[in-house]
């Protein structure tokens, strides 16, 4: 099993990555992967959340 942590976008991120975020959402979407969410804060403040693969 495969475990990543990424940062979720906030309403505080910048509009300008979108398509990064948009292209990180298509990824997670198009492998089936599992997603299971930790509403912890990281060091920047952003909510992060775990991906497991199925």
């Amino acid at each position: 099993m495969n475990i990543s942590v990424v940062k979720v976008p906030t309403i505080n991120d910048e509009l300008s990555d979108f398509d990064t975020r948009f292209s990180l959402w298509s990824q997670i979407n198009n492998a089936s992967l599992a997603v299971t969410f930790d509403f912890c804060n990281s060091s920047a403040g952003s909510k992060i959340f775990v991906v497991n693969k199925r």
